[in-house]
C-alpha cells in the first residue's frame, strides 16, 4: 500500500503529471520497480496509475508518452463513470417520485400497483403509472412506458405522466385525453421518442370502465363468475409519433370480484433462454391468484411469477383494480 499523501509522492502528484520511475521501500526489497503517473482530468487529482514490474525495467523511447496517454484515458474514463453515477442517482430520485402515488380508498373496489426495475438496472427506464380522482368523481388510471433509458427518459416520463393528468382534468373521455397527450408529445419531442399508455376511467355507480390505448399492451379483465380472462384492446397507435390520431375507447362493466390488470411489456418479456414469459403464462398467473387476492396481493404475486420465470430485462409496472373487495392494507 502506498500513501500518496507522503513525500515524495505528494510533490510528484502535485506536478505536471509526467511519468516518473520510483524505487525504494518495501517494494524494492521484493524486487519490484514502479512507474507512476498522476491522473488529472481537470484541476482535481483523482488518483494515480501505478505500473509494477518484477524484473529490472526502465522506460524506453516513446514509452513515457504511452504511459502518460494511458493515464489520461483512465482519467477520462473515471470522470465519465462518476458523471454517469451522478446522473443515474438524479434519475433514480426522479423515478422514485414518479411511483409515489396515493391510491384512492373506495368501498366498492381496491387499487394497488407494483413498480420494479429490471434485473440489470444499468439504466433508468421510462415506466410509470398513476391513479387519481377526476373532478366528476370518476377514478382515472394509467400505465405507460416512455422509450429509452437514463436521465433523459426519466425526465420525459415525468412530463408524459403529468401532462396526461392535466389533460384528464379538462377532458372527460379517455379518447380525448390521449388525443391531446399525443399531440403535445409530438410537439414537445419532435417525434424522436415515443410513449405507450393505457388510460382508463372508472365510474363507481355503474362500475363501468372506459379504456383507451396508445400502442400499449392491452389490459386484462378477470371475470370472477366465469373464471375467465378478457383482453381490452381498442385500437390506438403509439403516442408522440404522428399528430391528430384517433384513440377509440372500449367500455367494460365490472362485477363483484372482477379485476382490471394493466402492465408494461417488461412483465411478459421476462426471459428464460430463448423462451419468453408471454401472455399465456400471465393469463395463467392471473387465473391462479385473482379469485382470492386483494389488489396488493394480486400485483405482487403476478410480478413474482414473472420474475421467478427468468431474467427480467426491462422495468415492470403492474396495476390492478379489484371490485367488491376491501381496500388493501
Amino acid at each position: 500500500t502506498l500513501d500518496l499523501s507522503d513525500e515524495p509522492w505528494r510533490s510528484f502528484l502535485a506536478g505536471s503529471g509526467a511519468v516518473a520511475e520510483v524505487g525504494g521501500g518495501a517494494m524494492a526489497k521484493a524486487g519490484f520497480q514502479r512507474g507512476v503517473i498522476a491522473l488529472i482530468p481537470g484541476p482535481d487529482l483523482i488518483g494515480a496509475l501505478l505500473f509494477i514490474f518484477k524484473d529490472e525495467f526502465s522506460l524506453g523511447p516513446g514509452e513515457p508518452e504511452a504511459v502518460e496517454l494511458a493515464a489520461a484515458q483512465a482519467a477520462t474514463a473515471i470522470e465519465m463513470a462518476r458523471r454517469y453515477e451522478r446522473q443515474k442517482s438524479a434519475a433514480r430520485s426522479l423515478q422514485r417520485g414518479l411511483v409515489m402515488v396515493d391510491m384512492p380508498v373506495l368501498d366498492c373496489c381496491d387499487f394497488a400497483a407494483v413498480s420494479e426495475p429490471a434485473d440489470s438496472a444499468a439504466d433508468i427506464g421510462g415506466d410509470f403509472f398513476d391513479v387519481f380522482e377526476l373532478p366528476d368523481g370518476r377514478i382515472a388510471m394509467t400505465v405507460g412506458d416512455v422509450s429509452g433509458k437514463g436521465a433523459e427518459a426519466a425526465a420525459q416520463t415525468a412530463m408524459a405522466k403529468y401532462m396526461l393528468r392535466a389533460f384528464a382534468m379538462r377532458n372527460s373521455r379517455p379518447s380525448s385525453v390521449l388525443f391531446h397527450l399525443n399531440n403535445a408529445l409530438v410537439r414537445s419531442l419532435g417525434g424522436d421518442r415515443f410513449t405507450t399508455a393505457v388510460y382508463a376511467t372508472y365510474e363507481q355507480q355503474e362500475s363501468r370502465c372506459e379504456v383507451a390505448l396508445g400502442g400499449h399492451p392491452p389490459p386484462f379483465v378477470y371475470r370472477q363468475e366465469s373464471h375467465a380472462i378478457e383482453r381490452v384492446a381498442p385500437s390506438g397507435i403509439l403516442l408522440g409519433v404522428f399528430e391528430d390520431q384517433d384513440y377509440p375507447t372500449e367500455t367494460v362493466v365490472l362485477g363483484p370480484g372482477d379485476a382490471l390488470i394493466a402492465f408494461t411489456d417488461g412483465l411478459v418479456e421476462a426471459r428464460r433462454g430463448a423462451d419468453l414469459y408471454g401472455n399465456e403464462r400471465l393469463v395463467e398467473s392471473v387465473l391462479d391468484h385473482a379469485p382470492s387476492s386483494s389488489a396488493t396481493e394480486l400485483v405482487d404475486r403476478v410480478y413474482e411469477d414473472a420474475k421467478s420465470f427468468g431474467i427480467v430485462s426491462d422495468d415492470i409496472v403492474v396495476l390492478a383494480m379489484v371490485c367488491g373487495r376491501q381496500p388493501s392494507k
